[in-house]
């Protein structure tokens, strides 16, 4: 995990990228091997802009509200990986954290990881186990 001005980043051995403002932003990034493999509100990662608005039905949308509607997780559970019977985990983020070091850097790390204890993010914690992460 690498910090720098108010924004935190993420790198994976699985070759994901998660930059994060810790508010309203965030990038995903992957690596070429998972070209062909990806669905979801991000695209599908085949070169073909067309059928990036495809939503979780397998359905081609024109307009981004209803495609985004499709991945709303709620109603139903929304996962190419369960669909395609490929289940990718992220790991666990290492011990040494945003904790450690001054008070204050804990209290800052504490405030902003307690938004995904919150009501917010109640349907994604039935699907992913936040705490790993918060950790």
């Amino acid at each position: 995990m690498i910090r720098g001005g108010h924004s935190v980043t993420l790198k994976t051995t699985l070759g994901v990228k998660v930059i994060w403002d810790g508010d309203s932003y965030a990038e995903v990034s992957v690596s070429p091997s998972y070209k062909h493999k990806m669905c979801g509100l991000c695209g599908n990662y085949n070169n073909i802009e067309n059928d990036d608005l495809t939503g979780k039905n397998g359905v081609l949308y024109l307009d981004s509200e209803s495609f985004g509607d499709t991945w709303q997780i709620g109603r139903k559970k929304a996962s190419c990986a369960r669909r395609s019977n490929h289940v990718t985990h992220l790991p666990a983020v290492p011990e040494e954290s945003a904790c450690t070091g001054s008070r204050n850097r804990k209290l800052r790390a504490q405030a902003k990881c307690s938004i995904f204890q919150s009501e917010a993010f109640s349907s994604c914690k039935a699907v992913v186990d936040v705490k790993p992460y918060v950790r």
